[in-house]
């Protein structure tokens, strides 16, 4: 009986213990639901920001590795989500810099292509967006992404038809319809 006791004692006592030290790091389970509240359109817009500031502020001083620039990339969501074209700019902004820091190859291609659906909602910025976009293409070709390839030609040609540049409009739709089919094509 006295056995008993005591295993059930000991049993009590690591419950507790392992309930204490998951309540120890908060940080993570708080990012996930601030990264959830800012992204429900049900909220109020200035809850949401205010959520959306609350994830940058858990994660603006975390090392630059991939976690971090993954967080930063959904922190620019969140205000892309809120038409906060600002402060999105700045946080992919931010989010270029610590990727070409930490040689980041997708991440830079993908800030840079984040960078072009920044000035592509400015028409008269539409050159800006081309370039990013460009370069862009630049690193998913050297990562061999075809799906970013073709999502990247088809923003291109979007421009392109802006300007009216339509037989290179045309040429980069070509282009990203058959990355698109290969991208498929591989998958299958």
């Amino acid at each position: 009986m006295k056995k008993i006791l005591f295993l059930l004692f000991l049993c009590l006592i690591s419950c507790s213990d392992k309930k204490n030290n998951f309540s120890k790091n908060k940080e993570p389970d708080s990012l996930s639901v601030y990264f959830s509240l800012a992204n429900l359109d049900t909220l109020q817009y200035e809850k949401r920001l205010e959520y959306a500031e609350k994830a940058y502020d858990l994660i603006k001083n975390q090392e630059n590795d991939s976690m971090h620039r993954v967080y930063l990339f959904r922190v620019a969501n969140r205000y892309y989500n809120m038409r906060n074209f600002e402060d999105y700019k700045k946080i992919t902004r931010l989010t270029l810099e610590k990727s070409e820091k930490g040689k980041d190859t997708f991440s830079t291609a993908k800030a840079l292509s984040y960078m072009g659906d920044y000035y592509s909602k400015n028409y008269a910025k539409t050159d800006s967006a081309f370039i990013y976009y460009y370069k862009s293409l630049q690193f998913y070709k050297k990562l061999k992404n075809l799906e970013q390839l073709g999502i990247n030609y088809k923003n291109l040609a979007r421009i392109q038809i802006i300007k009216n540049d339509f037989l290179a409009a045309e040429s980069s739709a070509i282009l990203a319809l058959k990355l698109i089919n290969e991208d498929q094509s591989s998958i299958y």
